[in-house]
């Protein structure tokens, strides 16, 4: 076996996880020929004495422009430096800044940043072998590379970075600023390929396409296959009260157990599957689990591993928290009370909506939603016997809830703290409890789906809409009441009907899924948040308004207004949070922009300096009335092969009108509005 590539985690960087599975993959899905560590605990010395073939240093959140000095920022440049004449050398967004300056380049804070998508410039490179000259990549940073080190030539450009690629063929040190592990970058693959097979000289490296291909492709026939959904008549059982958690003593006695750096689920779903059983069965042993099953892919799969593993000693538990979907509660139920004996549906709604009501900030409703949820699981699990609980937790919601420190500032940030991540302390102290279980926290949902074909499961699991934990809470953007909770649930009901048949049209298939496992849509739904709005600084209106009038006059159209929305929605920016004002534009005769026209508004105004705005929205209709009392609806639509990033998805303007026009006769909504971003700079959920 040859020496693995080593991946270089950066604390806190959203998509280093990506980088370790695009490199399995090339290496045959098997994770035996690739290490992923965090940066604080490389061993130098195993560096130094040629333990790896390569090694790849990932983005992060750290600050070059004001972090350099710190003990992380000297830590990658000691990583950088002892690979030196060792072996070869790749770094990605903060890892090309850190090359750029372990080198003697120069890097500062940028004037404007880059999210989202961005064409750029390819010069000759092995690096970039069999790769078009002009290349779609994805990017998100604020921190750029302004001089590229002595000895080292600039391989790559674009019109907001000058350095996007760079490289030292004498030191064998490559780097890029853009994201090639993330599908959204055109030969992206075709890029860790050249690396692995022309630079490090791995002879094992396989090009996947292929082996996507056979397995997507037989994914395809089993969303076409017939398969008629069960709908449950079941009596739930109401819970009145959930009494609090007190344990004898506040010290951690609940272990996580996860499940990470598996084999590939895709390419290897046996060797993944038997790999998750032993997990289970080495941790759980002859005791019982309860499994929180909400139904998703998630917790579907969870389920099939976890009977298989377990048998009769799984128990599993159901929540209606009250932000389901429209009889979303009855159908997961009616697909699981034949394979799960031991199910149990209980409505919790009361609970959950006591927890969350006149809170506004979209972090407190996650954490309180949080707190009911293991609550209730810790009610249930100490009722029936169960020493461990069992979650569907995937990778995205681990790394999204992960705080990122700022050395410079101290202070700490995340993306959003997702409902199934982070348990309370008090929680952690159960004495009835022993562990949380998470066979599938490595994987990703593109994963997922295949994996859940080769267990068998119906294909109204397998190919279940993505819906978040929290529901539609996380779609109501401010305060929570009982009339908005029914509102939000008409208004996705429209969009997700809408959408899911235009692509059934288009397609055939609800959801269309590519020879790579991306998505069309990932997920299509709508939002609400009051009618009130704010206006621009003059200075700052102007100035983006003839950023607008730029770009607006090479399609024929005319900027009308523009105007903030007062209610605060994440997003993400350069692996940090941000929770702005979303920017509303309207446009002359309320018309719908070619799909280029609203990808290059996006760009622009996100990248607008001293101007904070992740989220930009594009007025679609108006009722003559404006005020506080009512509210604006919001359609989005996404597609991504595993939200870690994902793309506005095209709609036609007819699916568009068709959707605002029956949003309007809702009497509580007053505007309705296209949410047209990218993840980066938006996040999927408005919350």
């Amino acid at each position: 076996m040859e020496s693995p590539i080593l991946v270089v985690f950066t604390r806190g960087g959203q998509l280093n996880y990506n980088i370790w599975c695009s490199v399995r993959d090339l290496l045959g899905g098997s994770p035996s020929n690739v290490k992923g560590m965090p940066a604080t605990e490389v061993d130098m010395s195993e560096i130094k004495s040629g333990s790896y073939r390569g090694i790849i240093v990932g983005g992060g959140p750290l600050s070059f422009s004001v972090d350099k000095d710190s003990e992380e920022f000297a830590r990658l440049v000691s990583i950088i430096r002892s690979a030196e004449g060792v072996c070869p050398l790749l770094g990605i967004c903060l890892g090309h800044q850190a090359i750029a300056l372990a080198y003697g380049g120069d890097v500062s804070h940028s004037i404007r940043g880059e999210y989202g998508e961005s064409q750029v410039t390819l010069s000759s490179s092995i690096l970039f072998q069999g790769i078009p000259k002009t290349l779609s990549v994805w990017v998100s940073h604020f921190d750029e590379v302004d001089v590229a080190p002595p000895g080292f030539r600039v391989t790559a450009s674009s019109p907001y970075c000058k350095v996007e690629a760079m490289e030292c063929e004498e030191k064998l040190v490559y780097s890029v600023q853009f994201h090639p592990e993330v599908e959204e970058t055109q030969y992206g693959r075709r890029i860790f390929y050249n690396f692995l097979f022309h630079v490090c000289g791995l002879r094992n490296v396989e090009e996947p396409e292929k082996k996507y291909s056979q397995a997507y492709n037989l994914l395809r026939q089993v969303i076409t296959s017939s398969h008629e959904r069960k709908i449950a008549h079941l009596k739930p059982f109401t819970l009145g009260r959930v009494d609090e958690i007190k344990p004898p003593k506040n010290v951690p006695t609940v272990v996580e157990y996860r499940l990470l750096f598996p084999p590939s689920p895709v390419l290897a779903p046996r060797d993944f599957v038997r790999n998750a059983i032993k997990f289970i069965q080495t941790i759980v042993k002859d005791k019982s689990v309860l499994l929180a099953l909400s139904g998703g892919i998630d917790s579907s799969v969870t389920a099939e591993l976890l009977r298989r593993a377990v048998k009769n000693r799984l128990w599993a538990i159901h929540i209606d928290h009250g932000f389901m979907r429209k009889g979303e509660s009855k159908e997961v139920v009616g697909e699981f009370e034949d394979r799960i004996p031991n199910l149990i549906y209980v409505n919790a709604s009361k609970l959950f909506y006591n927890a969350v009501v006149g809170k506004t900030d979209a972090e407190e409703k996650r954490l309180a939603f949080s707190n009911v949820y293991f609550k209730v699981l810790n009610k249930f699990s100490q009722e029936i016997g169960c020493e461990y609980i069992s979650q569907g937790t995937i990778w995205p919601d681990i790394i999204e809830s992960m705080k990122r420190e700022r050395v410079s500032e101290g202070s700490s940030s995340y993306i959003k703290s997702q409902h199934n991540v982070s348990p309370p302390k008090e929680f952690m102290s159960s004495p009835h409890l022993k562990g949380l279980v998470e066979p599938v926290a490595g994987l990703f949902k593109n994963e997922e789906r295949p994996l859940a074909a080769y267990l068998s499961l119906p294909p109204s699991l397998v190919f279940r809409m993505p819906f978040p934990g929290p529901g539609l809470l996380v779609r109501i953007v401010g305060e929570v009441t009982i009339e908005n909770i029914e509102l939000e649930r008409k208004v996705n009901e429209i969009v997700e009907e809408e959408v899911l048949g235009y692509t059934t049209k288009t397609y055939g298939i609800p959801i269309y899924i590519n020879e790579f496992g991306y998505h069309v849509p990932w997920q299509a739904f709508g939002f609400i948040m009051r009618d009130s709005s704010l206006s621009l600084p003059d200075n700052l209106y102007e100035t983006i308004s003839g950023i607008l009038k730029t770009i607006l006059v090479k399609y024929n159209l005319t900027l009308e207004d523009m105007y903030l929305l007062e209610g605060r929605m994440t997003g993400v920016k350069g692996d940090n949070r941000t929770y702005t004002f979303p920017l509303v534009i309207k446009l002359r005769d309320s018309i719908l922009p070619s799909y280029d026209c609203l990808c290059e508004i996006f760009r622009a105004v996100t990248s607008v300096p001293h101007f904070n705005i992740s989220r930009v929205l594009l007025e679609l209709e108006r009722k003559n009335e404006k005020n506080g009392r009512r509210y604006v609806a919001g359609i989005r639509a996404v597609i991504s092969s595993n939200a870690m990033t994902a793309k506005n998805m095209p709609l036609p303007s007819t699916v568009v009108d068709s959707i605002a026009s029956k949003l309007l006769r809702f009497s509580e909504v007053s505007c309705v509005v296209y949410d047209f971003g990218h993840k980066p700079s938006e996040t999927i959920e408005p919350e």
